[in-house]
């Protein structure tokens, strides 16, 4: 997928501000770019790390805003001097949070498939339990709900005037 962000953008690069809080371990910069499409948060990413020389990891993207009708691009951003202090001080997003997780996942599945290879024999069994193919599964204690002892609703008998 082609970037938006080519390296013609990159003369229209424009530093608004560029502070350095010794406090946080951060540089605080807020940059102006020309672009058609309001740019990705990806694109963000690596068009700040390419131009100040740092890794993608210690770069939080605080803002990205367009006005309506103008081709320029505010972004307002925090660059961290390591991972460690970025995760110290930001908070996460959600969605950065689920990544991680699924990211997590995928390595301890990748850890159980190099450990435990299935032998062509066992396909279907799972823990040396027998596959239930043609059984009717029956659904476990835990599953089942219990029922409440409840009093029986007594109908109300018309009283005839």
């Amino acid at each position: 997928m082609p970037s938006k962000l080519d390296n013609s953008t990159m003369e229209d690069f424009k530093i608004i501000s560029e502070n350095k809080n010794s406090l946080f371990d951060r540089k605080e910069i807020k940059i102006s770019i020309e672009v058609g499409i309001t740019p990705t948060h990806r694109e963000v990413l690596d068009l700040i790390s390419d131009k100040f020389s740092t890794n993608t990891e210690n770069i939080k993207i605080k803002k990205i805003s367009e006005q309506f009708g103008s081709h320029e691009c505010t972004i307002t951003a925090n660059i961290y001097d390591s991972k460690k202090a970025k995760d110290e001080l930001e908070k996460q997003s959600k969605k950065e949070i689920e990544a991680e997780k699924k990211q997590v996942e995928a390595e301890k599945q990748a850890e159980v498939a190099e450990e435990k290879p299935v032998a062509p024999d066992q396909v279907g069994l799972e823990e040396g339990v027998p596959s239930s193919e043609g059984k009717e599964a029956k659904p476990a204690e835990s599953e089942v709900p219990k029922e409440e002892n409840k009093e029986e609703e007594k109908p109300v008998e018309a009283v005839a005037q």
